[in-house]
């Protein structure tokens, strides 16, 4: 557990079932290579179909699976800086990273060094993988902390230098709180977002 909750270098822990149906599903998900555009999978939902994502709209990783075809959800590193939600979902049959903030409660929907090394990290392998992107913003600002003081404006730089070079589309939805300078790096047309 603590390789996936305090330390981020694995993407889930369980029984050997658990992994195997964990990995079968991922491999399902990613592109055959890197030079493949994107993967069209099968896709028996409607595109036009209405979702309801009014009561979840604080959790982007129930919103993710919410507008998913068939709710195809893998998650990256979801036990590690849980208030960051990375994870290939599949829209109209392409496999896309999405990439958003979520609260686990209320008081604590900040920001902080652990979720924005994720998202990058994130953002670098759907790169390599000609992923496409979607953000999803939803945040109060960064957290306060000696370490996010230290060590946050190094992570943000990177970030933003991650996803301004990302050649993939990116497509970005605000929703709720759009505080401080995340929304800039992680949904502005700058950075070229549509």
């Amino acid at each position: 557990d603590f390789q996936s909750q305090v330390a981020g270098d694995c993407d889930m822990t369980g029984d050997e079932a658990e992994i195997t149906a964990y990995i079968r599903k991922l491999i399902s998900s990613l592109p055959l290579s890197s030079g493949e555009r994107r993967f069209i999978g099968e896709n028996s939902d409607d595109l036009n179909r209405k979702v309801n994502i009014g009561g979840v709209i604080d959790y982007a990783d129930k919103v993710f699976a919410e507008i998913s075809d068939s709710g195809i959800y893998m998650p990256y590193k979801k036990d590690f800086a849980k208030n960051m939600v990375c994870a290939l979902i599949r829209l109209g049959g392409i496999t896309v990273g999405a990439v958003g903030n979520t609260a686990r409660d209320k008081a604590d929907d900040l920001t902080g060094y652990d979720e924005i090394m994720k998202a990058k990290d994130f953002v670098k392998m759907c790169e390599r993988l000609n992923v496409p992107i979607l953000t999803f913003i939803n945040t109060s600002g960064y957290s306060r902390s000696i370490d996010t003081e230290r060590f946050m404006k190094k992570q943000l730089a990177d970030l933003a230098g991650v996803i301004a070079l990302a050649s993939v589309p990116k497509v970005s939805a605000l929703a709720g709180k759009a505080v401080g300078t995340l929304p800039l790096f992680m949904a502005s047309a700058g950075m070229g977002f549509d």
